[in-house]
């Protein structure tokens, strides 16, 4: 025998609404990243450091060394600064001008001392500064073209470091 209790007294409440894909703002970080002292005040210090210039530029003058670096030559004529900013919607426009354009034509710098590269490097870096997102859309300067964006002018600027001027270097810096 089965005696019933009667209607439901509570209704249910559905649970809250999930958090947005993308926070507001990004939250501070509980403790900061910490520099390792012995790279403080030193560039190029990612990827490589100025002691490995010599070694890299000895290494592109050996065959396979030159095998590798023409196939990134076959890469330095589209790495300039773009003529439209795609980018900003499109993470693949920003792998390729972020991830690609602009550290080809900075390294090109680097082992080359070709002043055309950096000339081609500045203006890249002086375009990602006029623009004020770095991508646009749900994931306002904070997606994976955002990112690559950011990867190219973090390398561009501590490569070209000791060569750029004093005034535009903290400009760059502080966007």
């Amino acid at each position: 025998d089965v005696e019933l209790g009667g209607p439901m007294k509570v209704k249910p409440t559905p649970p809250p609404p999930p958090p947005p894909a993308t926070p507001e703002k990004d939250p501070a970080p509980e403790e900061p990243a910490p520099l390792v002292e012995s790279l403080r005040g030193k560039h190029p210090r990612l990827l490589f450091g100025a002691e490995d210039i010599e070694e890299m530029k000895a290494f592109i003058a050996t065959p396979r060394g030159k095998a590798i670096w023409e196939e990134v030559l076959k890469y330095l004529p589209p790495s300039r600064k773009p003529d439209n900013t795609k980018f900003l919607r499109d993470a693949t426009d920003g792998q390729r001008q972020g991830f690609w354009r602009l550290p080809t034509v900075a390294l090109h710098y680097v082992l080359t001392g070709d002043r055309k590269s950096f000339d081609r490097t500045v203006e890249f870096m002086k375009f990602l500064m006029e623009q004020e997102h770095w991508e646009e859309g749900k994931e306002t300067d904070s997606g994976m073209g955002a990112a690559n964006i950011m990867i190219g002018a973090a390398l561009a600027y501590d490569w070209l470091y000791d060569d750029l001027e004093p005034e535009f270097r903290s400009q760059y810096r502080d966007k």
